[in-house]
């Protein structure tokens, strides 16, 4: 969404795309952190050592990817 500011049409405003994707990889990452903590660490018993080293780690590539999508995305 392009919005024209009043004096300056080559102005836009709402490109802020890479903020965005920062706020939304962390709530995603946090989300998937703590359901999983709920589940299979407080329910199911997984060792708390044991879920960082197979599961835990592999959710940094969300923010990664939804950030590099905010980069291009701004660029564009």
């Amino acid at each position: 969404m392009n919005v024209r500011v009043s004096g300056n049409p080559r102005r836009e405003v709402g490109r802020i795309w890479t903020r965005e994707a920062i706020v939304t990889g962390i709530v995603w990452l946090l989300a998937n952190w703590i359901l999983d903590l709920i589940v299979l660490v407080g329910l199911l018993g997984m060792a708390l050592l044991d879920y960082a080293a197979q599961i835990g780690l592999r959710y940094l590539v969300i923010p990664a990817m939804v950030i590099a999508a905010g980069i291009v995305a701004d660029e564009i």
